[in-house]
């Protein structure tokens, strides 16, 4: 309560201040809220050991073995109020990559936001059970094949991005 810009009386780029310090030494930085902890441990846990890459014991399940397809907005929102830490959100377009008939992942995509004239990506999520690399790849070519989008932008909740040079977007190109 009392590290937070409201009540600490901190500035409104407080987090991001150390975060950019932290990045001019050498160093990442995560910022993890209460809340979160409280409400997403399983979610914040395995964020933690993907970014120490400590989670190798996982299984693996690479992008290139799994079916891209379009998902219910209920399937959608089980999914991310499991495995998303800032839960489910409306969407105009729900994509699932499945492996062996289970959905490991799950990507969103809004079209004429507020501040937008154009798509988004809202959401991405894995299985936290398992490792996925290349399946947000394979998500977004999906979506660009079939809606064929001329800009997508998305915003990235830098409190977890510990290298601003590869990170998901980087990696998404």
């Amino acid at each position: 309560r009392f590290h937070s810009e409201f009540f600490g009386k901190k500035s409104r780029s407080y987090h991001l201040d150390k975060t950019l310090l932290c990045n001019k030494h050498g160093y990442g930085l995560i910022h993890i809220f209460e809340d979160e902890y409280v409400h997403h441990k399983d979610i914040v846990l395995s964020k933690i050991l993907h970014l120490l890459k400590l989670d190798n014991n996982k299984p693996r399940i690479y992008g290139r073995k799994c079916k891209i397809k379009h998902i219910l907005k209920n399937e959608a929102m089980v999914f991310l109020n499991k495995f998303h830490i800032q839960g489910f959100n409306n969407a105009s377009v729900y994509i699932g990559a499945f492996y062996q008939d289970e959905c490991i992942a799950v990507m969103t995509f809004k079209y004429g936001n507020i501040n937008t004239y154009g798509w988004e990506l809202t959401r991405f999520a894995t299985n936290y059970n398992y490792v996925c690399p290349g399946v947000g790849g394979k998500c977004l070519h999906f979506f660009i094949k079939e809606y064929n989008p001329t800009c997508i932008i998305s915003f990235a909740d830098r409190r977890w991005t510990v290298d601003i040079y590869n990170n998901f977007y980087t990696k998404l190109g």
